[in-house]
């Protein structure tokens, strides 16, 4: 079997084989949305600068508020 071969029946099992009606619906709509990906990662950011502490016994806060700030700031002059 060539490469062109193998590439071919990859992609023919990746488009036909892999099918699930959930993502056949739900991807397109992040796809066209694609930036609010980055909202639940930047929750967990902001969850996990709350909880946990440096040495000192301070949060990471707010360093996550500065790093979402900038995110978003990012994000606006991006479009």
């Amino acid at each position: 079997m060539d490469i062109q071969t193998f590439d071919t029946q990859l992609l023919l099992l990746i488009n036909r084989g892999a099918v699930n009606g959930l993502f056949d619906v739900l991807m397109p709509a992040l796809s066209a949305r694609g930036f609010l990906l980055i909202i639940p990662f930047l929750l967990a950011m902001l969850c996990r600068g709350a909880i946990q502490k440096n040495k000192q016994g301070k949060t990471y806060f707010p360093a996550a508020l500065w790093t979402i700030a900038i995110a978003v700031c990012a994000l606006y002059f991006s479009q």
